[in-house]
């Protein structure tokens, strides 16, 4: 599954060097980057009994000006899902949490840096990853806080909202992590679980802590 995003990009001054740029330049093709693929390590997936649901990809295109010509840039962003069944309360045996790592790669444009995902505000990101749910509801800020992500400590934000599962409403817990580096790419998490089972916020913290470059 593929989209693309549409991000207006405001204008630049001066122009870089670009290996490989004449047509981009000239205005005739785009200058496209490609996420590498993250993922959870297994015994991370074992001990908070999460499993993986599905990898896709999607674009995020932004046009710069250059010399008062517009140009363009495609980065192609990586995206893989996890989820548990969960049965509390009105919820019986549904895929009511999930763990979602999206990363981005640090491009570089006419010197400047290009890093759409991280660039994305927290609600955004939520927009990318409630593909398996039938959307957020009633989105509150609640608090900020600190997280290890990839060996780096780093922001998070947490909200609560309401899903829907089905025809049953619940309310969410979210968090949603700041960027951290990852080898060539950034690297965001978002993690969402029913208010109803609090236990799975360590789960999160613990999936948070886990991920890594590959398939």
């Amino acid at each position: 599954m593929r989209r693309r995003e549409y991000i207006a990009g405001a204008g630049l001054v001066g122009i870089g060097s670009l290996a490989g740029c004449v047509d981009f330049l000239l205005g005739d093709e785009p200058a496209e980057f490609s996420a590498e693929p993250a993922r959870v390590r297994e015994d991370a997936l074992t001990e908070t009994g999460y499993q993986f649901d599905d990898r896709t990809t999607f674009e995020i295109e932004r046009e710069f000006e250059v010399a008062g010509e517009s140009r363009t840039v495609i980065v192609t962003n990586s995206r893989a899902n996890y989820d548990k069944s969960i049965s509390a309360g009105p919820l019986e045996d549904v895929r009511g949490a999930l763990f979602t790592v999206l990363t981005t790669r640090q491009a570089s444009v006419l010197d400047q840096e290009f890093n759409p995902v991280a660039a994305l505000s927290s609600r955004r990101l939520l927009e990318l990853v409630q593909s398996s749910q039938s959307g957020f509801d009633g989105l509150e800020y609640q608090e900020e806080g600190t997280a290890t992500v990839y060996g780096t400590d780093t922001t998070q934000n947490i909200f609560i909202g309401t899903v829907t599962f089905g025809e049953q409403s619940v309310d969410v817990r979210i968090h949603i992590t700041d960027a951290v580096e990852m080898d060539d790419d950034l690297a965001v998490t978002v993690g969402v679980y029913p208010e109803l089972v609090p236990a799975e916020e360590e789960n999160i913290y613990r999936l948070m802590g886990a991920i890594m470059p590959g398939e």
